[in-house]
């Protein structure tokens, strides 16, 4: 039975390495672009979803923000993938909530900061975000932090995800 399990595992582990090599992520292709306005856009997508949820959609967005060199198709597929996430995250408190989309200045480099007001992370779920195949939802695959992580790394920002400091999660993104 100990032969069968390790042989299992190793036909597993060969699976998924193919299973990885199939959907790697193109290069970013680099353009100017203005990632608030990204985060904008993405907040009009869920704009429904968040009225029916009763969540209140915030944004504070300095005015004299740089442009960011980014692939905007993979960018954009980030913020997605953030604010879903947000918004199921106040859902599954199962009280009205808020998201905040913050653009701002931390020093000489520019952040986008994505805040919402639900559970927060246990530290056991932190310590496996970004882990593949890893989720938190019964229908989850566990992939959308992964393709986060991949695509930022990418593209060479630094990006944090953490428990904001009055609950719920906090997403920063510093270009």
């Amino acid at each position: 039975a100990i032969e069968v399990a390790i042989s299992r595992t190793a036909n597993l582990d060969a699976f998924m390495s193919g299973f990885a090599d199939v959907v790697r992520l193109p290069q970013p292709r680099l353009l100017p672009g203005d990632p608030w306005q990204m985060a904008r856009q993405v907040g009009l997508l869920f704009q429904e979803r968040c009225a029916r949820a009763g969540i209140i959609w915030r944004e504070d967005i300095a005015e004299d923000l740089p442009a960011v060199e980014c692939d905007h198709v993979q960018l954009e597929q980030v913020l997605v993938n953030i604010v879903k996430n947000a918004v199921e995250a106040v859902e599954s408190s199962g009280r009205a909530g808020e998201i905040m989309i913050r653009g701002v200045r931390q020093g000489r480099r520019a952040a986008l900061v994505i805040e919402d007001s639900g559970p927060g992370l246990s530290p056991d779920v932190q310590a496996q975000l970004f882990t593949p195949f890893f989720t938190t939802r019964d229908n989850g695959q566990g992939l959308g932090l992964t393709m986060v992580q991949e695509i930022l790394l990418a593209h060479g920002f630094d990006f944090a995800l953490e428990n904001g400091p009055e609950g719920g999660a906090l997403f920063t993104i510093r270009f």
